[in-house]
């Protein structure tokens, strides 16, 4: 089970799928998600359309979190993401222990308040395919537009403007 205010949270054990074309506006204290799809022994699929919020003004904020074996996240262009948090904050967090891949095409914020982490996209696995055509902008006391680690293999592919800002 998980706790803080998830927008849409869809846990299993299996594959989970998550379509999203309407607008996701999530608050608290100790962790805001727009969208939360997690499988402990699955795939997961996450797709997009809409204006995600998510702000939490003492813990972490995801505008998308998806983890499971292989990880599929795309946000269409109409997909703006804004996370804001204390300890952490990313606009896409997707974690796979297979293939990981995010597509994605909306503009990206993330900010974080403390002396922590901030990604406009952070994705792990074995291996990791990132392709982005949004404008990103990360503030934080450690700020990466784009953060990819892979086990194997790692390709980024970019066409957004990216700003990190050290604050």
């Amino acid at each position: 089970t998980t706790y803080g205010a998830h927008g849409i949270d869809a846990v299993g054990s299996g594959d989970i799928s998550v379509q999203n074309d309407g607008s996701i506006d999530t608050e608290d204290a100790s962790q805001a998600i727009g969208i939360y799809a997690y499988s402990d022994g699955g795939d997961v699929t996450v797709a997009n359309g809409g204006a995600i919020s998510a702000y939490s003004y003492s813990g972490l904020a995801d505008g998308i979190f998806a983890s499971g074996i292989d990880v599929d996240v795309s946000n269409s262009a109409a997909g703006t993401i804004d996370a804001s948090g204390y300890g952490w904050a990313a606009g896409i967090e997707a974690q796979g222990t297979g293939t990981t891949t995010v597509n994605n095409g909306g503009d990206i914020y993330a900010l974080s308040m403390d002396a922590t982490h901030a990604y406009g996209i952070y994705a792990t696995g074995d291996v990791v395919q990132v392709g982005n055509t949004g404008n990103i902008e990360a503030q934080g006391y450690y700020a990466t537009g784009i953060e990819a680690q892979g086990g194997s293999s790692v390709s980024i592919t970019n066409a957004g403007d990216i700003v990190a800002l050290d604050i």
